[in-house]
């Protein structure tokens, strides 16, 4: 599991690099606002340290037992793709907060089965909240509503 961590570790960084490169082609900052190179270049910035670090730690592990259970268990796989498929379906319908805050809440099930079901509610509406409300009304972005009157 270490190499496949390496070799991932690898590839993203080159990603990284190479859109860091195509993104100073464009404008970091324009007038009085960032330009179209500023979020693709620190975009860029985290991916390679990100894939520095998964690079770095990779080498340094010899084998790591939990993280192998998890490509035997197609079953949590498939499941998480089903919620993926489901939330892509039902976003618009039910609304951002509804269909992610309920993912996220099966995400937690999937991730630690021994949690209550009631404390993986509060953490996936939780944090599904404080998310809307950052892009709804910090950064202005219209996210979909759905059935709520938010």
């Amino acid at each position: 599991m270490a190499k496949r961590d390496a070799i991932a570790g690898l590839i993203l960084l080159l990603v990284g690099l190479i859109f860091g490169g195509m993104s100073l082609r464009y404008d970091y900052m324009q007038e009085y606002a960032p330009g179209p190179g500023f979020f693709p270049l620190w975009l860029s910035v985290i991916l390679i340290c990100l894939s520095l670090a998964l690079y770095i730690t990779a080498r340094r592990r010899k084998g790591d037992e939990k993280a192998k259970l998890m490509f035997k268990n197609p079953q949590a796989i498939f499941s998480s793709l089903g919620v993926l498929l489901l939330v892509a379906i039902f976003i618009e319908l039910v609304g951002f907060v509804i269909a992610v805050g309920l993912a996220v809440t099966l995400f937690v099930k999937l991730v630690k089965p021994g949690h209550p079901w009631t404390r993986s509610f509060m953490i996936g509406f939780g944090s599904t909240v404080i998310i809307y409300f950052f892009f709804s009304y910090a950064l202005g972005i219209v996210l979909p509503r759905g059935v709520l009157p938010l």
